[in-house]
């Protein structure tokens, strides 16, 4: 795992293609059960005893590794782990001979930082590439993929992970307005904790904008602002960025609709249309007086300030709104608004000083 804020390692690569992934034959009947390196497995046996169960799926008749985890053996072949990952490249290199030998192959402990689940997880990555062709794996399947790959240097996963995380948390999708692909606060604050330590900038976007638009985060930080599980720099950033938000909003949320700058009034409901329904005084500065009134009185100006991009303020106040403003400068309001959302993501890359993802 490489620190917080540091280059990306250096590495070189080959690609993987599906014919040089072709599953090898599996031995028949491979039901897990207890293998002890003196029991039914033949071969010589080492100093002490490693009880272990086969894994189900990946113990290959004709593999020549045999890797333990967790209790559970792995038959694997050599050249494929030392061809995609680096850790057991530089761990067959340092013990020719393993630290046992089981069913006549080199036995190796893995690395006591690499988790089953994920161990399985990368191992299904090189041994049957086509395995996401169909869906996109979920966020729990990306993150165990991308840990266990880190651990053992295993860098074609650890990119496939990287991708498939940004394309769940995606830099160009503009938060929906209904919130149904909102994330939670700890989702958020995990993706930047992931995308700092294994350098992941297309994920940064959306966390960062969850958290500042989350009143639960804030609460948080006002209340106990250690308990956050993130750097300083990112809360003096999230901070930075609460301010910008609000002032974006405040410059939008003002800007009275079908009026000019001296306040007069360009609606055409006035003129006699009055199929738009009711409209403000047409009076210079009774326009913004009375935009501003409905603004301040239904909340606006703050509970928008904190979520631009998902508050739609004619909708959230058209009760109110409907009571001195025609339906065509509620609707161009909401026009407006719907053009700010793409402009204001926009201009958060600025604010959450990201490079373009």
């Amino acid at each position: 795992m490489q620190p917080a804020h540091t280059s990306k390692r250096a590495f070189e690569t080959q690609p993987i293609s599906p014919s040089s992934l072709k599953r090898p034959k599996l031995e028949p009947d491979i039901d897990t059960l207890e293998v002890p390196v003196s029991g039914p497995i033949p071969g010589p046996v080492g100093p002490g005893r490693w009880l272990g169960s086969r894994d189900h799926q990946f113990w290959y008749s004709d593999g020549n590794i045999v890797i333990r985890l967790e209790g559970v053996l792995f038959k694997l072949h050599r050249s494929r782990l030392e061809r995609y990952c680096t850790t057991f490249c530089e761990l067959f290199a340092t013990k020719p001979d393993g630290d046992e030998t089981i069913d006549g192959c080199p036995a190796y402990e893995a690395p006591p930082e690499l988790s089953l689940q994920g161990f399985k997880d990368v191992l299904a990555v090189l041994e049957e590439p086509l395995i996401y062709a169909n869906r996109r794996p979920s966020q729990l399947e990306a993150i165990s993929v991308l840990r266990a790959s880190e651990t053992l240097q295993c860098w074609q996963p650890s990119r496939l992970a990287k991708t498939w995380l940004s394309e769940l948390w995606d830099a160009n999708a503009i938060p929906s307005a209904d919130r149904s692909d909102a994330h939670s606060v700890q989702d958020a604050i995990l993706m930047v904790q992931l995308s700092r330590t294994f350098d992941i900038p297309g994920v940064l976007k959306r966390a960062l904008y969850e958290l500042v638009s989350s009143q639960d985060f804030w609460d948080t930080f006002a209340k106990d602002r250690p308990s956050i599980a993130l750097a300083e720099e990112d809360l003096t950033l999230l901070l930075a960025a609460r301010i910008a938000l609000a002032e974006m909003w405040q410059d939008f949320v003002f800007d009275v609709p079908s009026t000019n700058k001296g306040g007069r009034s360009l609606c055409l409901s006035g003129l006699g249309f009055k199929k738009h329904g009711p409209c403000s005084r047409s009076l210079e500065g009774g326009r913004m007086a009375s935009w501003a009134g409905s603004v301040l009185r239904g909340g606006h100006l703050k509970s928008g300030a904190r979520d631009p991009l998902r508050y739609n303020v004619v909708e959230r106040g058209k009760e109110d709104l409907k009571l001195m403003w025609c339906d065509a400068c509620l609707q161009e309001k909401e026009v407006e608004w719907k053009a700010k959302r793409v402009e204001w993501w926009g201009e958060l890359d600025k604010v959450f000083k990201l490079e373009r993802v």
